[in-house]
């Protein structure tokens, strides 16, 4: 709130700046005309205030933008409950209930690193059973495991790659719930 208490002041005095040497000019020009020389081209004083109004609503919705993604963010890693239990899951991992009501890893990114170095050998032979190509988000992996789990170790990896996509979902979905 603060900051834009902040960026409110500051627009209404870069306003004020600018109205005061639009006057300025204005005078000058009217002086300059009255002598018969040649005048400052000044915009129309309704393009100006137009412009600058639209250039402040522009910064002012930037600032709104960017605490509503961060919002989101932090309501999305904000863990509401600890150490939740998941079946088909080991113990070696932490997971709480964030405040959409989804499990999620305590620390995403670990988790994730975790979970590749634990399936390395698992991971390697489904990509190369189901002919899957390999990709960053792990989204063709997640999706051929939701079809078909042959295996616990397939079930338990498809599970952990749920609960990780159930962070970035409830982002994207701006705060529904998965």
């Amino acid at each position: 709130m603060k900051k834009y208490i902040i960026s409110i002041i500051l627009m209404i005095m870069l306003a004020i700046f600018i109205y005061v040497m639009y006057q300025y000019f204005f005078k000058r020009n009217v002086d300059k005309a009255l002598q018969k020389e040649e005048v400052y081209k000044l915009p129309d004083l309704n393009d100006l205030v137009s412009f600058y109004l639209f250039l402040c609503a522009i910064v002012f919705f930037a600032l709104l933008m960017k605490d509503t993604a961060k919002s989101f963010d932090d309501k999305g890693s904000h863990c509401v409950q600890d150490n939740v239990s998941v079946s088909y899951i080991d113990a070696n991992y932490e997971f709480c209930i964030n405040s959409y009501n989804n499990i999620v890893f305590k620390n995403q990114e670990s988790a994730m690193n975790n979970i590749l170095k634990q399936n390395e050998t698992l991971i390697a032979e489904l990509l190369e059973k189901r002919n899957i190509k390999e990709s960053k988000s792990h989204d063709a992996l997640y999706f051929s495991l939701q079809q078909y789990q042959s295996s616990e170790s397939e079930t338990a990896l498809y599970h952990l790659l749920d609960i990780y996509r159930n962070y970035y979902l409830t982002e994207e979905k701006g705060g529904q719930n998965s």
